[in-house]
């Protein structure tokens, strides 16, 4: 139950995590009559994020339906018995069901709420990314109620709807027969003979294996299903780490962010307070190396002002201003 437990919290958390950074910010955007270039870059990147939630909803959730498949479908087979008989001391399917219900109900809101916190102080991860992304700072974080009903609610169903379809295992039988276990051996009676036909056509050595996996029809459909689960979660996590490194080279083409330019004061003239004009530049330290020496020197970069600095050559000579990717 705790591993049910933290499959519920993590596909909450997953889900508001991205959305407390989204909600908020996509509804101001979407209200404004124009935008900038900067906003527009923003508005797209939420838009994507709302997509990339639902996928990580949708993805978390099924891992989460077969956590919770698996341990209604082990616990009814194992205590079938013990079923039977408090189904004979006079309780019905309908208010044993309501419990197993009630049961998925509790631990799964539980989960919930513990994601949905959780996923509120997290966001903040986000928030600080698309602010120093895109330099906007009238960032929100809140949530719609539809995306609250929708990252409660719908993983919620889901798990109400399996814990129904489980107990189908034990519904309407009699408890004779689950107290006796004679059920279950007429149920896949045909199971068997399939099972002893088809590895019947394999060598010998082949024929116990595939006859016994073959008798646990459930249990290999769980285990293909859980291998189809955790393929799609790996392709979406590859997929999202395709995007990402794909956003990274859009913004680092053409840019270079290696250095840093600190004033003591913010200046918005390029003059000092004697009204002498300041140049501003960036420096640092490099490496020259030709065929059979390596001189290091410290590189400066300024903005171009003729009457500031001059190239010349060895001869005192002016050398004309190098054009873009050139070298002097």
């Amino acid at each position: 139950m705790i591993f049910m437990l933290l499959m519920s919290g993590m596909t909450s958390f997953m889900y508001f995590f991205v959305h407390f950074s989204i909600d908020g910010n996509l509804s101001d955007l979407m209200k404004k009559a124009t935008l900038n270039e900067v906003e527009v870059d923003y508005r797209q990147a939420l838009i994507s994020n709302v997509s990339l939630a639902r996928s990580m909803l949708i993805g978390f959730t099924l891992l989460t339906l077969f956590v919770y498949g698996l341990f209604y479908y082990r616990f009814f087979k194992s205590q079938k018995r013990t079923l039977g008989c408090i189904k004979q001391l006079g309780y019905s399917d309908r208010h044993l069901k309501s419990i197993f219900l009630r049961h998925t109900l509790v631990i799964h809101m539980m989960g919930a709420v513990v994601g949905l916190v959780c996923g509120y102080w997290g966001s903040d991860i986000l928030i600080n990314a698309n602010q120093q992304t895109y330099g906007i700072k009238e960032i929100v974080k809140w949530i719609q109620p539809s995306t609250l009903l929708m990252g409660v609610g719908f993983p919620l169903i889901v798990l109400l709807v399996v814990t129904g379809l489980m107990y189908h295992m034990i519904q309407g039988k009699e408890t004779s027969l689950l107290m006796s276990g004679m059920d279950q051996e007429k149920k896949f009676s045909w199971m068997i003979k399939v099972a002893n036909g088809i590895s019947a056509c394999f060598p010998k050595k082949y024929q116990l294996p595939i006859r016994l996996s073959l008798r646990q029809p459930i249990a290999n459909s769980l285990i293909w299903i859980s291998v189809m689960m955790v393929s799609v979660m790996f392709i979406l996590a590859y997929s999202l780490n395709v995007s990402s490194q794909c956003l990274m080279e859009t913004q680092l083409m053409g840019r270079h962010y290696a250095y840093q330019i600190c004033l003591d004061q913010v200046e918005l003239t390029l003059e000092n307070s004697s009204g002498q004009e300041v140049a501003p530049y960036l420096e640092t330290e490099c490496q020259i190396r030709g065929k059979n020496h390596e001189l290091v020197w410290k590189a400066v970069g300024m903005e171009l002002k003729p009457e500031l600095l001059k190239l010349v050559n060895e001869k005192r000579v002016e050398i004309e201003t190098p054009e873009a990717h050139q070298v002097v």
